[in-house]
C-alpha cells in the first residue's frame, strides 16, 4: 500500500471516530460495525457486497454465517499477521460476532461500537469482550 493511499485510509478512519451507532447503518449518519466495514472500504475504492440486514444476523450464528458470506463473496483470504487497513474479525465461541478494520499498529482498529465509532487497540476489545481475533486481506 502506498504511502498516500494509507493518508488517505487515516485521515478517512479519523472523521468517523465519533459517528455514532445505528443498527444497520451504513454512513456517517450512524454505523453498525459491517456498515463502518463497508462504508470504509468503498471509501477507498473497494466493492464490498452490501452488508446483510440486522434481522438476518440477530444471533450469534446469524452473524457468523453472514460474515463467513461476506469474506468468502469478497474474495478475503485469512492472515496470520495483520497489515495496514484489513478486515479484523472478533469471535466467541467459534462464532464471527463483530468486525472492523486495523489500521495500523499505532491506531489499532477502527469499530463500530453501542457508543459510536471508536478506535482502539486489538488486545483491549479482546480482554473486555472476552473475544478472539483474526484478520483477513482483500486478494488483488
Amino acid at each position: 500500500m502506498n504511502i498516500t493511499h494509507l493518508k488517505n485510509s487515516l485521515h478517512l478512519a479519523h472523521n468517523l471516530v465519533g459517528s455514532p451507532y445505528l443498527i444497520n447503518g451504513r454512513d456517517p449518519n450512524g454505523f453498525d460495525c459491517w456498515g463502518l466495514v463497508w462504508y470504509f472500504y468503498k471509501q477507498i475504492g473497494r466493492n464490498p457486497t452490501k452488508p446483510q440486514p440486522y434481522e438476518v444476523r440477530k444471533t450469534n450464528k446469524g452473524k457468523d454465517r453472514c460474515f463467513s458470506n461476506a469474506f468468502e463473496d469478497n474474495n478475503l483470504i485469512q492472515s496470520e499477521q495483520p497489515e495496514d487497513n484489513c478486515i479484523v474479525s472478533f469471535s466467541r465461541n467459534q462464532y464471527t460476532i463483530h468486525v472492523g478494520i486495523f489500521l495500523n499498529k499505532n491506531y489499532g482498529c477502527l469499530h463500530a461500537t453501542k457508543q459510536g465509532v471508536v478506535c482502539e487497540k486489538i488486545e483491549q476489545i479482546q480482554m473486555r469482550r472476552g473475544l478472539s481475533n483474526k484478520f483477513y486481506l482483500w486478494q488483488e
